[in-house]
């Protein structure tokens, strides 16, 4: 590849050598078209959905069948079927690895596989949505809800379905992501108990800043709990207020005590860092 991008001589000379394959049958579908690539890893970018998990979890399943690693920001494919998927790897001698699901910029999943090995992590309380977090920001400064969720598109940090984001739902995803890679606990999205922010009178967030509080949408878990997800109102110096986009967890260590994790949340930037780190990774093993 040229420095700054493809060298289409070299691509239609490569064309020209090896042909199209136009005598093999086309693929009628993503998954058969991935299972169909010549490549050794898939990358999957797509809209989370955290209903069905599909189109990501044909594509995964049918990345891993045919031999090829899978790299993956997809929330709503490890939300709803993370057990099923990581069996499929470990089955096809393969790696999942999805960095990017988590936390955007910040290197939650990672710090997860290695960092704490010779500790115990006994529960966790974390900001992982970061577009709530901009949003209820905004409605502390006054701004009334139209103009807080205009702020966020105009940010490009909401979700195509922005009830995704304000309900909770998003945050849930993450939790059970987390939860799963901490204590292999086999969670899905349907069994976390959700409380968004949809509805909240304006009001409320502001009257707590004034009273030196913050409103902040909160994901807690422990093994025996299981993920929660509700509005709390928390001291201004909390080290889980943060103003923006930025995400944060501290996890709470049978040895070690508390440990918070801060940094970028939402952004497409952050979160493409980090595919291609999680390719790096796959490319070392």
């Amino acid at each position: 590849m040229a420095a700054g991008g493809l060298d289409l001589v070299e691509l239609l000379a490569s064309k020209a050598a090896r042909g199209t394959a136009a005598a093999e049958p086309a693929p009628t579908s993503l998954a058969a078209w991935v299972e169909h690539l010549d490549c050794d890893a898939v990358v999957d970018a797509m809209p989370s959905n955290l209903d069905s998990g599909e189109p990501s979890l044909g594509i995964a399943l049918a990345a891993l069948r045919s031999g090829k690693h899978v790299v993956t920001a997809n929330k709503g494919l490890l939300a709803l079927h993370g057990p099923e998927v990581l069996a499929a790897a470990r089955s096809a001698g393969r790696t999942l690895r999805s960095g990017a699901a988590v936390g955007g910029g910040t290197p939650m999943l990672e710090i997860l596989s290695d960092a704490f090995r010779g500790d115990q992590v006994t529960r966790f309380a974390a900001v992982l949505n970061g577009s709530t977090n901009f949003v209820l920001t905004q409605l502390e400064r006054g701004i009334a809800w139209d103009g807080a969720l205009h702020a966020a598109r105009a940010k490009g940090i909401l979700e195509a379905d922005p009830s995704l984001d304000l309900s909770g739902r998003d945050a849930a995803a993450k939790g059970v992501i987390l939860g799963n890679a901490i204590w292999n606990a086999g969670w899905r999205l349907g069994g976390a108990h959700m409380e968004g922010i949809w509805g909240l009178d304006p009001r409320e967030a502001a009257d707590a800043a004034a009273r030196g509080l913050a409103l902040r949408l909160i994901v807690s878990a422990a093994p025996e709990t299981g993920v929660r997800v509700a509005p709390v109102t928390l001291p201004r110096e909390h080290p889980l207020v943060m103003e923006g986009t930025e995400n944060a967890v501290r996890f709470t260590l049978r040895a070690a005590g508390t440990v918070t994790l801060r940094g970028p949340g939402a952004g497409g930037v952050e979160s493409a860092a980090k595919v291609l780190s999680d390719l790096l990774g796959v490319a070392r093993r």
